[in-house]
């Protein structure tokens, strides 16, 4: 399938989280693995060299061109899209959800995205009879878009009607689709992009405490060279380093370190989405070395309260504060294998409960207790703390399996 990208704006050279627009539409058809073939047009005075440079034309395996010209987008249309049965029209100064792109790319129609009456980037799936007719059309290739849509030949797919939940983020986020037409609009776009890339149902600590720090973090280390895999390895090395400051008595240095790892967690997701830099195996060993941390925290902080003594007033609410993350997490895949969602977001309450869950929250719980002196009392609190947020999944698990509701598609 052919994807022409009109980027002969000026704004198409802006940049969102440090990418060019019209580059970030590239990366999108990347991490998409969707197989289109890419045409850029540019200006005559434009170097695709200079644009992009050496590393970013290899690095790429979508098939992508740049095409020099200054004539009207028809014209180019006619002499680059000879016997193509389908094609895509973009702009290089817009953003594009992920979303719209999907729907245009495995759409069986000629379609056109729109949203109610607000003028939005051209975003249309053209078939053979379209393409001849604009190849040969006169006009402006807005008139011919009007003409097509007017007379049905066009079908307008509205971004209201779109799936609004996306799973991994727990929350209904409305496909994004704008143009960007000045330079006063950057920050506020890339605000949107990150509030909408976080996810909905998050601990107390996250929404009112790092939300806004890792945000401004992302867009600084967007700017330098740093990828999202080495804040995950900085995550990871945070994550298990704290365990023997933490077993030691080191514990202002192993929770710090825990607390830098929950930050490190979060940035190198947010710096992977907004600069379309995604890792499916760095993620997946996120995810998998998540909770054994966690038990080598709990369990290293109880051996140092407890002189290392098993027999100890401590070692009953260590053995239980260190089993939870494993007990949890598998009440919640149960959860999520039955009912297709997370027990964190299944209902409204679900999402205003786990602000106050035990995960991230206790770290932080434990470092104020450290500054007026109360760690042992915060630990018991904490391994308490624990044993109710699995209590409050394994009711939930059991409530909606004897009493099940009804879960559509959000919208």
């Amino acid at each position: 399938m052919k994807v022409i990208i009109d980027a002969r704006s000026k704004f198409s050279l802006a940049k969102i989280y440090s990418v060019q627009l019209f580059e970030r539409i590239l990366r999108q058809f990347n991490e998409m693995k969707a197989g289109v073939d890419v045409s850029i047009i540019i200006s005559n005075e434009q170097n695709p060299k200079v644009l992009l440079g050496k590393r970013f034309l290899s690095r790429y395996k979508i098939k992508h061109q740049f095409i020099s010209s200054n004539d009207p987008i028809q014209h180019v249309i006619r002499s680059h899209t000879q016997n193509e049965k389908s094609l895509i029209l973009l702009e290089g100064d817009a953003i594009y959800d992920e979303r719209i792109l999907s729907a245009l790319i495995t759409s069986d129609k000629a379609v056109i995205v729109k949203d109610g009456e607000r003028n939005v980037p051209l975003a249309v799936r053209l078939d053979t009879t379209q393409i001849r007719d604009i190849s040969t059309s006169t006009g402006s290739i807005h008139d011919s878009l009007t003409k097509f849509t007017d007379s049905g030949q066009l079908e307008r797919l509205e971004i209201q009607s779109m799936q609004n939940y996306i799973r991994f983020l727990r929350r209904s986020v409305p496909p994004i689709l704008v143009r960007l037409e000045s330079e006063n609009e950057i920050r506020i776009i890339e605000n949107v992009m990150y509030a909408n890339s976080f996810k909905g149902t998050m601990e107390l600590v996250a929404v009112y405490g790092y939300r806004i720090p890792v945000r401004e973090l992302t867009r600084l280390t967007a700017k330098t060279p740093i990828t999202p895999n080495l804040v995950t390895a900085a995550a990871q090395i945070c994550s298990f380093g704290a365990i023997p400051f933490l077993a030691f008595g080191w514990l202002w240095t192993g929770l710090l370190m825990a607390a830098g790892f929950i930050i490190f967690d979060s940035l190198d997701g947010k710096l992977a989405r907004m600069t379309i830099r995604l890792s499916k195996a760095a993620d997946k060993f996120d995810h998998l070395t998540s909770a054994p941390t966690r038990v080598g925290w709990y369990l290293a902080i109880g051996w140092h309260l407890s002189n290392g003594n098993l027999s100890s007033d401590i070692a009953p609410f260590a053995i239980a504060y260190a089993a939870m993350p494993v007990i949890d997490k598998l009440t919640g895949a149960i959860f999520n294998a039955k009912f297709g969602r997370s027990p964190l977001d299944y209902t409204p309450l679900d999402g205003k409960v786990h602000l106050f869950t035990v995960r991230k929250n206790d770290i932080f719980l434990l470092l104020v207790s450290m500054i007026f002196g109360f760690v042992k009392t915060a630990y018991i609190i904490a391994a308490c703390w624990a044993v109710l947020t699995w209590l409050w999944h394994l009711y939930r698990l059991i409530w909606f399996s004897l009493f099940p509701i009804h879960k559509t598609g959000q919208k």
